[in-house]
């Protein structure tokens, strides 16, 4: 099955996926669910992952839906706080920094929409109140239990992510108070112990008691560094706070982590997804693999190194190699699985690189592999994983953001056809991203 290279097709396609999506995974109340497993709904709403829907949807004109969606979302705000509807480490009723993030990049995207003083109050109020909660401008603590209204001292460094934010929100605000947040996460990062020895970021840390308290309950995330979110966004966080300031030594932070990256997680020629100081086995990962290919991307974009370019062709060339008989690339180095949503970023991050580089084969590969999703991933609806060889599906789940995400690669699609390229039109640049 070819699919047509039309603007009719993709945007049809793009319909299809709005359709269904307000169709069949709403709840009760009208919000987007979390997810469906056959015709059983998640009980559970999207709006942690709100910027993983909205700009998509607004792109293609629901923005009644959304407006919709917005006003749900403030009902499920305690005294203006997000609270999780999922426990951590034995705690319920928990502000997450992480389920903040994707929130308040929706919350910049829709006010960029809106422009009007109702989406601004909700922006500036929501970004405020993170810093508050989570301390940003202090010693960040990622978990805040409402009942006493006091943190854990426990730092997530996907927390990177907010340097990215805040760093965005100086730029249309002007307020200083933001970038001096951002260079607060910025320092929180590199100031651990982890980071120190080893130039990565470790899942989770904390105070040297919480961490001799992690080794009594044998957790081991202050001793692993996950590649994919922690550091990969932190990388993302740091390029966006460094392509403002120019300070070189957040360049220099930045080269010394994709260095580390290379040394301690490139296995085979894929970036692992763990990186551990107790267990030395590992295997490549598509997700943590396509973020460093879209990461070194942008970084050659911005500083003209072709080091960097080589390392992401290096990684391409390591998945394009697995590619299976369906044109889908598998979820790790040793499975025959897709996964739906690194499908999708993967072919992105292949348009990005055959962009930089014109080498013809990275397109082929990225074009194999959304013929690949289009056949095997979008007749069944959007599963979650199929064999790359066979096409036999494998997880019939369906996940709701996975589905909007879905929709920037059609929207790349047709800004290609209109003449656009990624890296000379900031709007496009900034809808693909992933973090």
């Amino acid at each position: 099955m070819i699919f047509s290279d039309t603007k009719e097709s993709y945007n049809a396609e793009a319909r299809r996926i709005l359709d269904l999506l307000k169709r069949d995974f709403r709840l009760p109340d009208g919000a987007l669910c979390l997810e469906k497993v056959g015709d059983q709904t998640s009980p559970h709403h999207i709006f942690p992952d709100l910027g993983d829907f909205l700009p998509f949807f607004l792109y293609f004109g629901e923005e009644s839906f959304i407006d919709e969606q917005i006003s749900l979302f403030k009902k499920t705000l305690m005294d203006g706080v997000l609270i999780s509807e999922f426990p951590s480490f034995g705690f319920s009723s928990l502000a997450k920094s992480y389920e903040y993030s994707d929130l308040l990049f929706g919350l910049f995207d829709y006010n960029s929409f809106k422009n009007n003083s109702e989406s601004t109050e909700l922006l500036l109020k929501s970004a405020k109140t993170a810093i508050k909660i989570f301390r940003f401008d202090g010693r960040i603590k990622s978990f805040w239990f409402s009942k006493l209204k006091i943190g854990l001292p426990i730092m997530d460094t996907r927390d990177g992510t907010f340097v990215e934010f805040y760093v965005d929100m100086y730029k249309v605000t002007g307020d200083e108070r933001y970038i001096q947040v951002a260079h607060n996460i910025y320092d929180n990062l590199i100031s651990s112990s982890f980071y120190k020895q080893n130039r990565l970021f470790a899942t989770f840390d904390g105070p040297i008691w919480v961490r001799f308290l992690f080794l009594i309950l044998k957790i081991r995330k202050h001793m692993e560094a996950n590649i994919c979110k922690n550091n990969t966004n932190s990388l993302f966080g740091m390029f966006s706070l460094y392509s403002l300031t120019k300070d070189k030594k957040i360049l220099q932070t930045i080269e010394q982590t994709v260095d580390s990256i290379k040394e301690k997680a490139i296995v085979g020629g894929g970036v692992s997804g763990v990186y551990s100081k107790v267990n030395s086995t590992s295997v490549a990962s598509l997700t943590a693999s396509f973020a460093m290919i879209d990461f070194l991307c942008d970084l050659y974009n911005e500083v003209g190194q072709n080091k960097y370019l080589e390392l992401a062709e290096g990684i391409a060339n390591y998945w394009i190699e697995l590619q299976g008989t369906t044109g889908l690339f598998p979820f790790s180095g040793s499975v025959k699985d897709s996964f739906f949503d690194s499908e999708t970023d993967m072919t992105v991050a292949l348009l990005k690189l055959y962009e930089l580089t014109s080498k013809v084969e990275y397109k082929e590969a990225a074009d194999k592999c959304f013929n690949g999703i289009m056949q095997y991933h979008s007749t069944r609806d959007f599963v979650l994983a199929v064999n790359i060889d066979t096409g036999e599906v494998i997880n019939t789940a369906q996940r709701t953001k996975f589905l909007a995400l879905f929709l920037k690669l059609l929207i790349l699609k047709i800004e290609i056809l209109d003449g656009k390229k990624i890296y000379e039109d900031k709007r496009l640049w900034s809808l693909l991203k992933d973090r």
